[in-house]
C-alpha cells in the first residue's frame, strides 16, 4: 500500500523525464528495505522484545528523518530552478 501512494506522488515531484529512473527506484527500494528489516532482525535474534522495538523505533526516526530531509533538498532544488524555467518560457 505504502508503495503506492509513493508511485502516485511521483508525476508531481518528479520532471517527466525522470519518471522511470525514479520509479524504478521506488520498486528497488520496497524488496532491499524488507531484506535489510530481516537481516536486523536476524542479528538482533536473541535480544528481548524491548530490545528489538526500541531498535525498531531508532531505525524508523533515523529513516524518517532522512526522507524528510532528501525531500526538503529537492524542494529547495526544484524552486530554484523555478526562475530559470519560467524565463526559458517567454
Amino acid at each position: 500500500m505504502v508503495s503506492l501512494s509513493c508511485y502516485a506522488i511521483v508525476p508531481e515531484q518528479v520532471e517527466p523525464e525522470k519518471y522511470g529512473r525514479v520509479a524504478g527506484l521506488i520498486g528497488a527500494a520496497a524488496p532491499a528495505f524488507v531484506m535489510a528489516g530481516q537481516m536486523i532482525m536476524g542479528a538482533i535474534e536473541k535480544s528481548t522484545l524491548e530490545q528489538k522495538m526500541i531498535t525498531i523505533i531508532i531505525v524508523q526516526l533515523i529513516g524518517g528523518f532522512l526522507a524528510a530531509l532528501t525531500g526538503l533538498l529537492v524542494r529547495c532544488k526544484t524552486v530554484a530552478s523555478i526562475p530559470s524555467r519560467i524565463n526559458a518560457l517567454r
